[in-house]
């Protein structure tokens, strides 16, 4: 294999890619810190963790379900939603295992789809039975 370089050390040509085979090694990235204001419209803003999160270990997506294997997660976001406020209604607000569809639907679910349904829920519009 040649080094595809000449005596002065200048690239003399190779087959096309094969630069990058010889370039010099590169500086690890950096990462830049958050910003504090909106680049387009300089208004301030903080960011802040949901109440749910205390800290980075709480921070999961929802798991594998087989009854929804296709990359599309709407109808998986929806369910879940479904099954919390069920489970709630027939085990009760303070059984545990229901806050398991809590946090898929609070992964899966955009926030303005929950206060949408939540506001259906509470003037009897919601469109799924709970």
């Amino acid at each position: 294999m040649s080094s595809y370089r000449n005596d002065a050390g200048a690239w003399d040509g190779g087959p096309p890619g094969a630069e990058s085979d010889y370039a010099p090694p590169c500086a690890p990235p950096t990462t830049a810190p958050m910003p504090t204001t909106d680049p387009w419209t300089g208004a301030s803003y903080t960011h802040t963790m949901p109440d749910m999160i205390k800290s980075a270990a709480d921070i999961k997506t929802a798991p594998f379900d087989p009854r929804f294997p296709n990359t599309n997660q709407t109808k998986h976001c929806y369910q879940s939603y479904v099954d919390y406020f069920r489970c709630q209604k027939v085990r009760g607000e303070n059984y545990e295992p229901c806050n398991y569809f809590k946090r898929v639907y609070k992964s899966l679910c955009p926030n303005e789809w929950v206060d949408k349904w939540d506001t259906q829920r509470e003037e009897g519009t919601f469109p799924g039975r709970i």
